[in-house]
């Protein structure tokens, strides 16, 4: 740090993170982790209560790649398996059943957590690695040079090579029509099942989540324009109707509200300049906003912060690879903003058949969803299942198979790799279980028999990696009878 004498201090750093939420934290602890200098700005004081108590299981990769598993299972957060879930169903009487696509992996428990608390753990962890935190309210970042320049509040800067935007919910490009969130706390006796609730009702959807201190967070999601001119008591009207519509929520409520109805912007929003120039990136909710329904927020923030991380490290210590990284970062934005909207859509689309209001029918429509389906039926993006061939049938790369090189994250690099195109896809891959994509493929250059190919994979992948890849190949037809 050094003084300026007309702006005030000035502090360099290697990078600097704007907020110190999920996403922000976590970019900067994975990049001390990588051995680079940290400065995260952020300007609330810490302890701040947040929404989005429910995290499922699919966090578990994320916290183990930040080595933070051990800690956040050791702190006393409920643990939860699955979620209960009356949705598409068209009987009047609820029956809660599992809903695996709202972010469950099988045999593994999520948590429910005090987000003030969770928030701090993963900061706390950013400064033992070497992360420094400057309190203070900041402008957005203004190129300087080869570097960039963070205006603060009252005076000074901070100048750093990289700057990241981790400031949350930002302005940005809709994607449909605006919701609104209206949530608030309930006391009462400890639930004796500490899964997540979701009930689609007639003109909105409800959640509700039992916290590790006994109270439920309890939350109805409805279109933006019935609240948006509303007092506070005439939203906590209109809440607690809304709630009396969800038997399911109502069976786990059973005490007394605690605390005021809260409302808060809910919209999913794609930000039209997510990566916007070379060494400034956006993560988590300031890069894009998903829909709250997959209840994938904190995954998907920490999942942003750390393919952000290896970005800018590989930029930082291999600047010929930089532009390299910062496609993989705008490439990695578009791709998962494009398939939380489908996803959200399609689970739209399943609750427009039992409920006929256009809120329903007009997020539907969000994304190219498809019509709505059975949800026992195979997701779109996947051809009609065929024929399983016999052992003998020799087998090649589908003729409509594409190569093409692509940016992918491999360790604590981005590095450029083949990757296999093809209608059936929705994007390049170019690894599968954690192999080299082309590794599977190459075998199929000799049109192998079944057996032969089967025999081979299980000896290079093992029979477990084989036995999931072989049938999802040939259920996307990117493996073909040969002629």
């Amino acid at each position: 740090m050094y003084e300026s004498p007309n702006s005030g201090p000035v502090f360099s750093t290697e990078v600097c993170v704007l907020g110190a939420g999920p996403a922000g934290a976590a970019t900067a602890l994975r990049l001390a982790q990588l051995g680079h200098r940290v400065l995260i700005v952020e300007r609330a004081p810490p302890g701040r209560p947040h929404v989005g108590e429910s995290l499922p299981p699919s966090v578990l990769p994320m916290l183990e790649a930040l080595g933070l598993r051990e800690q956040v299972e050791d702190a006393e957060f409920l643990r939860t398996r699955g979620a209960v879930v009356q949705w598409h169903d068209r009987s009047p009487v609820p029956v809660p059943v599992p809903m695996p696509a709202l972010g469950d992996r099988d045999g593994e428990a999520g948590f429910q957590v005090d987000r003030a608390r969770f928030d701090a753990l993963l900061l706390d962890a950013a400064q033992a690695a070497g992360v420094r935190v400057l309190r203070a309210s900041a402008g957005a970042p203004i190129a300087d040079g080869a570097r960039w320049r963070v205006p603060l509040q009252g005076g000074g800067a901070v100048r750093a090579s990289v700057a990241i935007d981790a400031r949350g919910r930002r302005a940005g490009v809709a994607d449909g029509p605006r919701t609104a969130a209206l949530y608030a706390y309930w006391e009462g006796p400890r639930a004796a099942d500490s899964r997540t609730r979701v009930e689609s009702c007639a003109s909105s959807w409800c959640w509700g989540a039992p916290l590790p201190d006994g109270r439920v967070n309890a939350a109805v999601f409805l279109d933006a324009r019935r609240c948006a001119a509303l007092p506070p008591g005439g939203r906590a009207a209109l809440y607690m109707a809304l709630l009396d519509t969800s038997p399911l929520l109502r069976s786990l409520l059973g005490g007394r509200r605690a605390g005021a109805v809260h409302a808060c912007d809910a919209t999913p929003r794609a930000v039209a300049d997510a990566a916007p120039a070379a060494g400034l990136l956006r993560v988590g909710e300031a890069a894009f906003c998903i829909d709250p329904l997959s209840s994938q927020g904190v995954p998907a923030a920490l999942r942003s912060a750390v393919q952000a991380a290896v970005c800018v490290h590989t930029a930082l210590e291999r600047p010929t690879d930089a532009d390299l990284a910062w496609r993989f970062h705008r490439e990695q934005v578009e791709r998962s903003s494009r398939r939380h909207a489908r996803l959200a859509a399609q689970f739209h689309a399943l609750a427009a058949r039992r409920h006929e209001d256009p809120f329903w029918a007009r997020r539907a429509a969000l994304a190219g969803a498809a019509p709505a389906r059975d949800p026992d039926s195979k997701p779109d993006s996947e051809p009609a299942m065929r024929p399983w061939p016999q052992l003998d049938q020799r087998l090649v790369l589908d003729a409509q198979a594409r190569w093409c090189r692509m940016p992918a994250m491999e360790g604590e690099w981005v590095t450029a790799r083949h990757a296999l195109q093809h209608p059936s896809l929705d994007a390049p891959i170019a690894f599968l279980a954690e192999q080299p994509v082309a590794d599977w493929i190459s075998p199929l250059q000799a049109a192998p028999r079944l057996r032969d190919l089967l025999d081979l994979w299980h000896q290079r992948f093992g029979e477990a990696r084989t036995a999931a890849i072989w049938p999802w190949l040939w259920r996307r037809a990117l493996v073909a009878p040969a002629a």
